[in-house]
């Protein structure tokens, strides 16, 4: 079994998250989606220092 890689999608436009969603998932990645920086943070998809 192998592991997929995790991409975070952080994009407010909708449409073009929707296409990088498509893609990156068709590609074989896992995309976790986030509409702004702050919500990336308040899901833990990214960290600030």
């Amino acid at each position: 079994m192998t592991d997929r890689v995790t991409v975070a999608v952080i994009e407010d436009d909708s449409s073009i998250g929707d296409v990088l969603e498509i893609l990156l998932s068709r590609a074989g990645y896992h995309v976790l989606r986030a509409y702004s920086g702050t919500e990336a943070e308040c899901r833990r998809y990214i960290v600030s220092r």
